[in-house]
């Protein structure tokens, strides 16, 4: 019997926040977040970010995270070991930390 994954229908809004979130505090237009073309090491260690929290703070899968940013699984993947690798920088980290707490209080449904 093949297995059924239930997408949770609020998962592009979700990462949308991610990104927006990203965004801000790294200081690149979110529409930049979102198109694959525009790389710049901030730009794209910023979608890394947006991709981390989609994972952390919203419980998203790394193939759901694909579908949504446009990536495959082992780029999400990558781009959240990217991110967990630098919060052992004290300042990214409390970065990081105060999105995943804005994030946190996101309404659930």
């Amino acid at each position: 019997m093949p297995r059924i994954r239930r997408i949770d229908p609020t998962d592009p809004a979700r990462a949308k926040l991610a990104v927006a979130a990203a965004a801000i505090e790294f200081g690149v237009p979110d529409l930049d977040l979102a198109n694959p073309d525009h790389r710049t090491p901030l730009t794209d260690y910023a979608r890394q970010v947006a991709m981390y929290l989609s994972s952390c703070s919203f419980g998203m899968t790394m193939t759901r995270i694909g579908e949504l940013f446009g990536r495959d699984r082992s780029t999400v993947s990558h781009a959240i070991k990217v991110v967990e690798d630098g919060r052992t920088d004290p300042v990214l980290d409390e970065k990081i930390e105060r999105l995943e707490i804005w994030l946190g209080k996101a309404p659930r449904r």
